[in-house]
């Protein structure tokens, strides 16, 4: 018969207009489970309005022999200085107080960037899923399927486990999945989706991969950790079937493609555009575009193929931040992408960083002046949607963390568990002014019956 198993979704979002989204990692690993055999169900305390009620509730009716809790964000980001953690732990110890016998596993990308701390720091956890979850999970109930209890876990490909002397040990790495095993059609996804429509007051319901990994180097940045850096493709007419699947079953019609970069490499995005321009579909769709792989022609092709806005994450506001950075880019990529999206009528959304290390006056006086050139592209059509300024938050493992402690920045044993960002005096108000000058060059905005000024 299989194990009954229960998959949370602990707390990770904040705020009556938080991006509460379907949990499309969760959802892979329940169905990769369910493959097996097993009984598995899915609790997002995201959408409960008394999580922890909710959780002993299900808990108490469905008394499942493993539990996973998956913590998808470690904080916010956005300058903010929450942590998720508390409410990870109160969903643990609700956990073990009406189940004490539970096998208790954790996993999802937030855990992932601190496993085995997080192990150490939280002791009801028997066993971390870390890195991609679907094959390690099901491995998980098999072996407690055969009669495995905590002890007995010791060895599985891609976990820690907690031995009866309390002590953590890894298991041997577990290889990514194969670009075919992403492939497969996700008949799932429709039943996960439908009670997020209208969850978040502007996020898209669901996410939809046309790949895993990021082969680039920014300096600051996990992708390339969680997902590795070879680039594993879905096929273009099973991403076009899933949104397909989205809008006929579960009335989607905005998603969110969650490659780190969408448009990389610019052949796969074109087949991907295609194959929703031939099925017509009435759905509207954002993603990450990277600046120096967007022509003119791919932007239109990208509207065409349903794109609404296209979000930029340049980052550095001037060629010296980006150098700094190694983001691989130019001012002038930045400043032609801008021109290719000002040349369609969907937005553009741009995400940059501020007071990154070696910023002076002269970088401050040239971001400025970055938002002074990209309200003037966009202006005559009107479709400029947002421009987003942040500090950079500190990750373990990066490049970033690396120099900053080299130059005596961080010091001592910080974990970076909670959140830390690079914002360092005489410019800690630089993010206020590149705001300010954004909203005063956005409020003078009127639409003429042309989208002109």
């Amino acid at each position: 018969m299989g194990v009954l198993a229960l998959l949370v979704q602990a707390p990770s979002v904040e705020g009556p207009h938080a991006e509460v989204v379907a949990p499309l990692g969760l959802g892979a690993v329940a169905a990769a489970a369910r493959e097996r055999g097993h009984r598995v169900g899915i609790l997002d305390l995201n959408l409960e309005a008394l999580p922890y009620a909710a959780l002993e509730e299900a808990l108490g009716r469905e008394a499942p022999r493993v539990v996973g809790v998956g913590l998808r964000n470690i904080d916010p980001l956005a300058n903010r200085r929450h942590s998720y953690l508390p409410r990870f732990a109160a969903v643990l110890a609700t956990v073990r107080r009406v189940l004490p016998a539970a096998l208790v596993a954790a996993g999802g990308a937030g855990f992932s960037m601190f496993p085995r701390l997080l192990m150490e720091r939280y002791p009801a956890i028997d066993a971390g899923v870390v890195l991609e979850g679907e094959e390690t999970f099901a491995e998980i109930l098999d072996r407690v399927d055969r009669g495995a209890g905590p002890g007995d876990l010791a060895g599985i490909p891609g976990t820690l486990v907690r031995g009866p002397d309390g002590r953590v040990r890894a298991g041997p790495p577990r290889p990514r999945l194969p670009g075919e095993a992403l492939d497969r059609p996700r008949p799932w996804l429709p039943d996960l989706v439908r009670g997020y429509r209208g969850a978040s007051s502007y996020a898209p319901p669901a996410g939809v991969e046309t790949k895993r990994g990021c082969p680039l180097g920014c300096v600051y940045c996990v992708y390339p950790a969680l997902q590795g850096r070879t680039l594993r493709f879905r096929s273009p007419g099973t991403i076009a079937a899933e949104v397909e699947l989205l809008s006929r079953d579960a009335g989607v019609a905005w998603v969110h493609f969650t490659d780190p970069v969408l448009n990389l490499p610019p052949e796969h995005f074109r087949e991907v555009c295609r194959a929703l321009i031939a099925r017509r579909l009435p759905v509207r769709w954002t993603g990450f575009f990277r600046e120096d792989a967007l022509t003119p022609a791919d932007a239109r092709l990208a509207v065409e193929a349903g794109c609404a806005a296209f979000q930029f994450s340049g980052d550095g506001t001037c060629d010296r931040t980006l150098a700094r950075l190694r983001k691989g880019l130019t001012l002038e990529h930045i400043l032609g992408a801008a021109r290719a999206v000002a040349g369609t009528q969907a937005l553009a959304v741009y995400h940059f960083m501020a007071n990154v290390p070696g910023t002076d006056g002269r970088a401050v006086r040239e971001a400025l002046d970055l938002v002074e050139r990209l309200h003037d592209i966009h202006g005559p059509r009107g479709n400029l949607g947002t421009m987003v300024f942040n500090n950079i938050r500190i990750y373990p493992g990066t490049p970033l963390e690396a120099e900053l402690r080299a130059a005596g920045v961080l010091r001592g044993p910080e974990t970076l568990l909670y959140p830390a960002y690079h914002d360092p005096e005489p410019h800690r108000d630089m993010r206020y002014l590149l705001e300010e000058r954004h909203e005063l060059r956005a409020c003078r905005w009127r639409p003429g019956k042309d989208g002109t000024r």
